[in-house]
């Protein structure tokens, strides 16, 4: 910049001289300066010699680029030559002295006063230097103006939008018309950016206004070979136009100005940017008109131009990536709006800063995406987060600020807390009125968000009320294909159903689905959950037949787009979409098929229970197959670690925040990002969502004649929870439903007379009996309590136990029969037994570094909180260990044994991913309810607090094993950092690889229970199904050592004799029923009078000792607590 400014100065200065007729000779500036001060000296400061000389230097500090040292020279030159008359000379000194000025000014960066005071000298010395300079001083005019440009534009980057609209439109505006005039480029660009600030600061009127002067000059200015610049103003209207709520003229703008682009050659990035931008503005536009598709195609092409001209990391990308975000939740894209909103958030993040309003739109973006997937605590923490920015940076009247208020509204909607959303949803209509206007959208939409706070609160009239007004508000202003009327429709519908009135539901409800088929056609999830709510509509009003009409549908749209969906989510992500759809199948289904019971919607009831019963279980299970079938080490490698860092996430739960020492928040998303590469790496290997759509009929093939599948299902009716089973043997053309029992008649019978009596054959299988009368094998899944029941083991009111004359297989669901089977090797097996809960810390220390495991240890951190209390060493255990040992190497099995100090919870988690076939262990067992759980707050591995994120594990952690030196955790003694407490948690066994584990064995008392929920049992079963386990054996209830060891040797032994895993057991539970045991018969015993006949009583029993066989262990107690689950293969 200094090389093009040095010719203009020496110019200056060479014609001074010559008007002169003198020149100086050029030399160093020292040399000239001492000749100056030489000429002073000699002539005075007011003297022609001292100009001279002065103008000499001047050129040599030019000479030397020493511009300001220049500037100051020539400056008293002038002032000399000024008052001396010399005219001409002093003009040229001015004249260089301006362009110094210039040059200095162009120099102070964001400095814009002090640039401001250079400029205007600048001014004033090509003023003071003649209209030859007229040129120049338009120049410097401009330039001064476009400081206060560049000022409005740092203000609007920084986010105070109000700022840079006062500074533009109040001087930099007017100072460039004064210059260039109206009808200029300087002018339209000035005013473009001038829209631009009223757009952020939310004045979209202005906005449209300001941009369509612009338009009309650029049309004016532009010739047929130069329309880029029209093109650019038509896409920022677009911009206005959408923001104002007029989407048709919107649509309009953006299509002429694609239009142009398109018919031109994009050559520079300048082109491809105003390109992008405006296929990005039309994106928007198209999405408030429901055209999705179109929508998401047009921000495609807009991102990939952003960042092939600007990179992903930019202000540019982020912007754009936020904006396809929100285009693919608002068509119902889930899962992929909520990776790329969280994404763009980090690209922001870095960018612009956490303090630029920017940033805050695109937490409202993933907040957004959050709440439509279900992930309501994650959306709340970040809209409040995203509002609490927008207020800061925008303040309350600002729109963006007011919709985030309303989404905030509706996440305190979503997860109950329904009078806050009233608060606050009054507060954003308060707002959205005075700034918007009744017709502008956002406060038609608010005001639609305030009838459902209404509804939360039970006041439906109320909320009917305000919905029909945002109804003729929609209708007023956008039409009757809009979305917005559609869905205000649907409202009305579920409010008239809430409130009692079936009628006004279904009349409501069919328009609703009308448009919602005429807008969204009949796949989007929206229009489903229109669907839903016209069938409860339909039910309520007595009308079974168009009830039954619609239920398959929704069947069939929920089922693909939860398998659509699952395939992209992360294991809380499926949890989090699933909490939205499961009342369907667990509510509405079963009670519509229970009330109306034609063939079609037991069908439906029948494929809804083998989508959802263990639903987030089976997804799990597939997910890690497919990871395993891989084959990929670098997948493995992440599945490992992703692992490892869940358990540590687990017991950083577990202890009090002081003393987490790492953040939690950061590892879980850790967790959440590593568990997201590995479901889009796998992708590649198939879709583990596959096995998840079996329909009853795949279970009807696999059934045999003489097999029944029974599937028992309970759910809510009429303030109590109804039981039924769905049941199916071959050649049935549909399901039947057999009412069975009401929850509260279970709660009646005394659970002491469950397996004594025939009270609850009479509630569960007596209903049943016609369709078991010539079954000889019974398939059965239970549901509700029925799981921590032994329901195949109960009495016949012929006190026969009824297990004894049909098979009845215990499955987490009948789908199991419908699964391929898979051939299982011998391979090789683990036992535990007999094992030391009191072994020292140094001896587990040494056993955790043996096992490589010491710095990366997960402990339950039991020691840090102390467990009160101990348990004793099992004894007995450590025969049944060793016997069972001896019989499985007999059969030429491999076997590894580890009792005494070696069983550890550290060896235990050595035998992950070795290929295990078989595992035994014999051990103190353990399970908390909730309740149980929440008074023991001295119990460290228990995850606890708000771990929104990690329902399952918090309820995992309440089942668990014990191991060799478990003793020292339960009393509070202090383990070292990477040493295993051997205390073993369901919710750790979860994260370990045993993939391929035919059969668990848990010799060990309550190993079968768990908190009870729709998708199955939270307990150890479900920890060592998710590990990979196939078949379980487990118990109920705390059980008899002795009972136990006699029923798992016969078990073993029944087993390698050849028998299936079923029988054995069955077999086994009959040798123990019927095991007998010689005992002394004790004689009557009643005192003798006197010590004579004392004595004689004594020998006489000595003489006459009297025994007996008895069967010891007949009392379902010792043998029917245990459960043998998903042996089928």
């Amino acid at each position: 910049m200094v090389m093009k400014i040095v010719p203009v100065l020496l110019s200056a200065i060479m014609a001074t001289v010559s008007v002169l007729a003198r020149t100086a000779e050029a030399g160093s500036p020292d040399s000239v300066y001492a000749e100056a001060g030489k000429a002073e000296a000699e002539h005075g400061k007011y003297s022609e010699e001292y100009v001279r000389a002065l103008m000499s230097l001047t050129s040599a500090y030019l000479e030397a680029d020493d511009v300001e040292s220049s500037l100051a020279t020539a400056l008293e030159a002038y002032e000399i030559a000024d008052s001396l008359g010399y005219g001409d000379v002093a003009a040229a000194l001015a004249g260089s002295a301006g362009y110094g000025y210039k040059w200095l000014a162009g120099r102070c960066g964001g400095d814009y006063e002090k640039a401001r005071d250079l400029y205007s000298k600048s001014i004033y010395y090509f003023s003071a230097a003649g209209p030859s300079y007229g040129g120049e001083i338009k120049s410097v005019r401009l330039k001064l103006a476009a400081t206060y440009c560049h000022e409005a534009d740092g203000k609007y980057e920084g986010g105070d939008y109000a700022a840079a609209v006062e500074i533009m439109a109040g001087i930099a505006l007017p100072m460039v018309e004064s210059v260039a005039g109206r009808v200029s480029y300087e002018y339209a660009t000035a005013a473009g950016n001038l829209a631009v600030y009223y757009d952020a600061a939310g004045d979209y009127r202005q906005a449209v206004a300001t941009e369509l002067e612009v338009l009309g000059i650029e049309r004016s200015l532009s010739g047929e070979d130069d329309k880029l610049r029209v093109a650019k103003s038509l896409g920022n209207l677009c911009t206005y136009y959408y923001s104002a709520g007029d989407y048709d003229k919107a649509v309009k703008a953006g299509m002429e100005s694609v239009a142009i682009y398109q018919a031109g050659a994009l050559v520079g990035d300048d082109e491809i940017s105003g390109y992008s931008t405006v296929l990005d503005n039309l994106a928007i536009a198209y999405s408030e008109i429901g055209m999705y598709d179109k929508a998401l195609e047009l921000e495609k092409k807009s991102l990939d131009l952003i960042a092939a001209i600007s990179g992903e990391e930019s202000w540019d990308y982020a912007v754009s990536l936020t904006n396809y975000a929100f285009l693919e939740e608002s068509a119902g894209n889930y899962v992929d709006a909520m990776r790329d909103a969280e994404k763009a958030v980090g690209i922001m993040a870095g960018a612009v800063g956490k303090g630029h309003p920017d940033y805050a739109r695109s937490l409202k973006v993933l907040a957004n995406a959050c709440s439509a997937a279900g992930d309501y605590s994650k959306a709340l923490a970040l809209e409040k987060k995203s509002s609490e920015r927008l207020a800061e940076a925008l303040g309350e009247r600002h729109p963006d600020y007011i919709v985030s208020l309303n989404n905030l509204a509706s996440t305190y909607s979503h997860i109950g807390e329904r009078d806050s959303a009233l608060i606050v949803g009054k507060k954003a209509v308060e707002l959205s009125k005075s700034v918007h206007g009744e017709n502008h959208p956002d406060y038609i939409t608010t005001l639609g968000n305030l009838a459902g706070y209404y509804a939360g609160v039970s006041d439906f009239t109320g909320a009917i009320a305000v919905d029909k007004e945002v109804l003729e508000l929609v209708r007023r202003n956008y039409g009757e294909d809009y979305p917005g009327y559609a869905m205000t429709l649907n409202n009305i519908c579920n409010y008239e159903i809430m409130s009692g009135n079936a009628a006004g539901a279904v009349a409501w409800g069919e328009r609703a689905l009308t448009a919602y088929g005429r807008i969204y056609g009949e796949r989007h999830p929206d229009y489903t959950t229109a669907l839903e709510n016209l069938i409860a509509a339909y039910f309520f009003s007595g009308d079974y037949g168009n009830c039954e009409k619609y239920i398959g549908a929704v069947n069939r749209n929920r089922g693909k787009e939860i398998r659509s969906g699952f395939a992209g989510m992360t294991n809380a992500e499926r949890s989090k979409f699933w909490n939205k759809y499961r009342h369907w199948y667990e509510e509405f289904l079963p009670n519509y098929a229970f009330r109306i019971g034609s063939d079609s919607l037991r069908t439906a009831a029948y494929d809804g229970l083998l989508l959802s019963k263990g639903l987030l279980l089976n997804s799990d299970i597939e997910m890690r197959k497919l990871v395993a079938e891989s084959g990929d080490t670098s997948v493995l490698r992440l599945f490992d670690e992703m692992n490892y860092n869940r358990r540590m996430l687990g017991k950083l739960y577990g202890k009090p925040v002081a003393e987490h020492g790492v953040d939690t928040d950061s590892l879980a998303l850790a967790v959440e990002r590593q568990e997201r590469q590995l479901v889009e790496r796998c992708k590649a290997y198939g879709d583990y969502t596959r096995n998840l759509a079996i329909s009853w009929q795949d279970v009807e093939k696999r059934l045999a004649p003489g097999e029944i599948a029974v599937e028992f299902l309970s759910f809510a009716t009429q303030g109590d929870v109804q039981y039924a089973a769905l049941v199916l043997k071959k050649g049935y053309r549909s399901p039947e439903m057999i009412p069975l029992f009401k929850g509260s008649q279970l709660e009646e019978l005394d659970i002491n007379l469950y397996y004594s009596s025939s009270s609850l054959y009479s509630l569960v299988w007596q209903p049943l009996e016609s369709e078991l009368e010539d079954v000889e094998r019974v398939y059965f899944a239970p549901a509700g309590e029925l799981y921590n029941i032994a329901v195949e083991y109960v009495l016949t009111p012929d006190s026969e136990i009824i297990s004894d004359s049909k098979e009845f297989y215990r499955l987490s669901s009948t789908r199991q029969l419908a699964l391929d089977r898979v051939a299982v090797n011998k391979g090789n097996a683990a036992v535990y037994g007999g094992l030391r809960y009191d072994t020292g810390i140094a001896t587990l220390d040494r056993d955790s570094r043996g096992y490589g495991l010491s710095r990366r240890a997960a402990r339950s951190y039991a020691g840090d909180l102390a467990l009160r209390g101990a348990v004793s060493d099992l004894p007995g255990t450590k025969v049944e260990a060793e016997e069972i040992c001896e019989s499985l190497k007999g059969a030429d099995m491999e076997v590894e044994i580890f009792t005494d100090t070696v069983g550890t919870e550290a060896s235990f988690k050595n035998l992950q991913g070795e290929g295990l076939r078989l595992l035994h262990i014999a051990t103190h067992g353990f399970y908390w309810t909730e309740r149980e759980a929440s008074r023991m707050d001295f119990v460290g591995f228990l995850m606890r607090g708000d771990v929104s994120m990690a329902v399952e594990d918090k309820a995992l952690t309440r089942s668990g094993l014990l191991f060799a030196g478990a003793n020292n955790a339960l009393q509070g003694k202090a383990l070292p950092d990477g040493v295993e407490d051997g205390i073993l948690t369901a919710q750790e066994i979860a994260s370990l690889d045993f993939n391929g584990l035919d059969l668990v064995v848990l010799s060990a008392c309550q190993t079968g229970l768990g908190e009870i929920t729709g998708d199955g049992v939270f307990g150890l079963q479900r920890g060592f199904k998710k590990a990979g386990a196939g078949t379980l054996l487990m118990s109920l209830w705390k059980v008899d050592d002795d009972a136990t060891r006699l029923l798992m040797t016969r078990f073993y032994h029944n087993l390698l004799s050849g028998m299936g895993k079923y029988e054995s057991l069955k077999e086994a539970q009959r040798y123990v029923r019927d095991y007998t045991v010689t005992v002394e018969v004790k004689p009557d015993v009643r005192p003798a009078i006197s010590v004579a006949a004392r004595e004689e009583a004594r020998k006489r029993r000595q003489e006459e000792k009297e025994y007996k066989k008895v069967q010891k262990y007949r009392d379902p107690y010792y043998w029917a607590g245990f459960i043998l689950l998903d042996a089928v293969w």
